[in-house]
């Protein structure tokens, strides 16, 4: 949907890890995650060291070890468009901290 990340997983939950490496920065105007009870949570599961969110709705985020909230830089990125050909993208300024829910 627009304006969230979500897990990969098209039904349920699952442990699978989404996102590893050294440091995760993630911003979506609407969720982070699928916050959710019981079969109906599905976070993105990482294992980082360190990591921001960056949302004013909902987040749910797992990580299979202890990541800690903090500052992570600008990101350069490849953003795939619509024709199917890509363009770096890069953020203008570091990202800090985390909503609660940062697992």
């Amino acid at each position: 949907a627009v304006g969230k990340i979500a897990d990969a997983t098209i039904t349920g939950s699952d442990a699978s890890i989404d996102i590893w490496g050294s440091r995760a920065r993630f911003a979506a105007p609407v969720s982070v995650g699928e916050p959710g009870t019981g079969t109906g949570a599905d976070p993105i599961e990482t294992e980082i060291e360190s990591g921001s969110v960056a949302t004013s709705g909902s987040m749910l985020v797992d990580d299979a070890t202890v990541a800690i909230v903090g500052t992570v830089g600008t990101v350069p990125a490849n953003r795939v468009k619509e024709d199917g050909t890509t363009v770096v993208v890069q953020d203008a300024a570091p990202q800090s901290g985390a909503p609660v829910g940062f697992l």
